[in-house]
């Protein structure tokens, strides 16, 4: 058990090491805060409002439910792709910023999957937003930690 929480501690550690963030010209590292998962995001609940290709759509993380500090600079997430159309993926960036060309999941149509990364978060309200290609999908977003 010490030595699973050592080994815990040590990759949180290098993924501050290892994130960077702000822009190009200023890079600075920031401290990794750890939570229980928290659903952020979930477009099923309270009706069904699944995203459509080609749809942004963005999201308040800070705060309430997961209390994720103002002056938090980004988080660790579980992204949860559920009840695809068809084939595509899901791009997860800062509000605010042009759409990135990487995807943070991708998935066959009719299968749920997830997959966990770290993302920056803009400093206003809304402060995330989700993309997706083509069909419809559910988004589902757990954080599990954030930085500052």
């Amino acid at each position: 058990m010490k030595m699973q929480r050592l080994l815990s501690l040590g990759l949180a550690s290098m993924a501050v090491a290892l994130v960077s963030l702000g822009g190009p010209t200023s890079a600075h590292s920031a401290q990794f805060f750890p939570l229980t998962p928290c659903r952020a995001v979930d477009t099923r609940l309270p009706s069904p409002n699944p995203l459509t290709g080609g749809q942004t759509r963005s999201f308040t993380v800070k705060g309430p439910p997961c209390n994720v500090p103002a002056d938090a600079t980004a988080i660790s997430y579980n992204l949860t792709v559920a009840q695809p159309s068809q084939a595509g993926h899901f791009r997860i960036f800062p509000f605010g910023v042009n759409l990135p060309e990487t995807s943070a999941i991708n998935f066959p149509a009719g299968v749920n999957l997830a997959n966990g990364g770290v993302v920056a978060i803009s400093a206003g309200s809304p402060d995330l937003s989700i993309f997706l290609n083509a069909g419809s999908a559910h988004a589902i977003l757990d954080v599990t930690g954030y930085f500052k």
